[in-house]
């Protein structure tokens, strides 16, 4: 009598092993650097967030009728510094919006933020997606990286003031 045997071969089974091997390696990358996403999305956040801040700083300053030269606004948090109705690039400004998560620090170039963010008051030409840039700004970056990586938020002066946030090195 014949019997047929069914089952896979060595062969196959070899084969079928290598294409998993394969799909696994060209799809890994996508869920290693997953941290990465997640530092820029916070980033992209605390951005937003701020821009918000800023918004309800200008309207309270609107009720106030503090629109014109430097002026304070007292809120339950404290007093924020303004200029023409909205706060401006001055740690006693900032410390309002960022002194919860944000640590001040002045290190060089090439020294890593120890605390959850850090930011500089006064930094110029300081690298963003896109190029440079060139104004007088205060940056926050966070934990592990440098003000001059692109992954920060930076804050310039002007009316309303520019918050650009860069991410392509989180």
């Amino acid at each position: 009598m014949y019997y047929k045997q069914t089952g896979f071969t060595l062969i196959e089974l070899i084969i079928v092993i290598v294409i998993l091997g394969i799909l696994a390696v060209t799809a890994a990358p996508k869920f290693i650097d997953l941290s990465g996403d997640a530092i820029g999305a916070t980033v992209k956040a605390r951005a937003a967030t701020l821009k918000a801040d800023i918004n309800l700083v200008y309207a309270k300053a609107i009720i106030e009728n503090k629109l014109s030269g430097n002026e304070t606004i007292s809120t339950a948090n404290g007093n924020v510094k303004i200029t023409d109705g909205y706060p401006y690039e001055h740690s006693e400004s900032l410390n309002y919006f960022v002194g919860d998560y944000t640590t001040q620090v002045d290190l060089l170039i090439s020294d890593a933020c120890p605390h959850e963010y850090c930011y500089q008051s006064s930094v110029t030409n300081t690298p963003i997606d896109g190029g440079l840039h060139s104004e007088r700004a205060s940056i926050f970056y966070p934990k592990g990286y440098t003000y001059n990586d692109r992954c920060k938020i930076v804050f310039s002066e002007g009316q309303p003031p520019k918050i650009s946030v860069a991410t392509s090195e989180c």
